[in-house]
């Protein structure tokens, strides 16, 4: 029987993984996570000395990678380096998109611009990669993982342009999920808030931490093993993904409180 459940669960040695926004807290985790399970592992990130300090460490760890300083968002970009990923390695075998920024300020007073911004980073570039690799990702019978947040299933006051990106995110993909059932298996994650310099950005100081991105990305890599389709990995993420659902009305009083009250 041990050995029977032990069979069910998939292995990562060999397997090639490309992570967006790979330098960052949860990316350079995934890359670790992943990588020293066997992986091969392709990276993009923009941040010229988080890749090189990223690179450094996966050096050491004896972990084979190539990881590239690239602007998901610059026109064109994204196929260019498709291209150049599928003529270099043949194809990928996971997708983890894990790019994006946040923005707070209320909706009236935000402009369009910077909504688009954030939309370019948080949908846009997930959507223009996995249209660029799903082929591949279909003929390898592979994944794709979607770092989402709480967010893109629950209102959350001031962060608008953040929280409607992760609406539309999680659209995308459940509806992609439909579409390629038997092809691609589709992991969407929904982390509460997580110890990154992201997080740090949310002004929440005064709230306790849910986790590190080294545990998200174990239970990301769990989650992975087992054909998980989609992840709370917290009580907390859990908890919120019940109460907006269940209980909009409530859930929507209580985060303005707490909200307000962190301010």
């Amino acid at each position: 029987m041990v050995n029977n459940v032990a069979d069910m669960r998939r292995k990562l040695k060999h397997k090639k993984v490309l992570i967006s926004g790979i330098a960052g807290g949860i990316g350079s985790q995934l890359a670790i996570e992943f990588g020293s399970r066997g992986c091969f592992v392709l990276g993009l990130d923009k941040d010229v000395k988080a890749v090189q300090k990223l690179t450094n460490t996966l050096d050491q760890l004896g972990i084979m990678h190539d990881i590239s300083v690239f602007n998901l968002t610059a026109p064109n970009a994204n196929s260019e380096y498709a291209t150049s990923v599928l003529t270099k390695y043949g194809g990928i075998d996971i997708l983890i998109n894990n790019a994006g920024i946040t923005h707070i300020e209320p909706i009236i007073t935000c402009d369009l611009d910077k909504m688009r911004d954030v939309f370019e980073v948080n949908f846009w570039s997930s959507v223009s990669l996995t249209k660029e690799f799903l082929p591949t990702l279909k003929v390898n019978k592979g994944t794709i993982i979607v770092i989402n947040s709480v967010t893109g299933f629950s209102p959350l006051i001031g962060r608008g342009a953040y929280t409607s990106s992760k609406h539309a995110l999680r659209g995308f993909f459940e509806t992609l999920r439909a579409e390629c059932q038997k092809e691609v298996d589709i992991l969407v994650v929904y982390p509460d808030f997580i110890r990154t310099q992201l997080r740090a950005k949310f002004k929440q100081e005064k709230n306790k931490s849910h986790g590190s991105p080294k545990q998200l990305a174990r239970r990301i890599r769990v989650a992975w093993n087992w054909k998980k389709r989609r992840l709370n990995p917290s009580l907390r993420a859990l908890l919120i993904s019940l109460l907006a659902k269940r209980h909009p009305n409530l859930y929507m009083k209580l985060m303005i409180h707490n909200m307000t009250n962190n301010q």
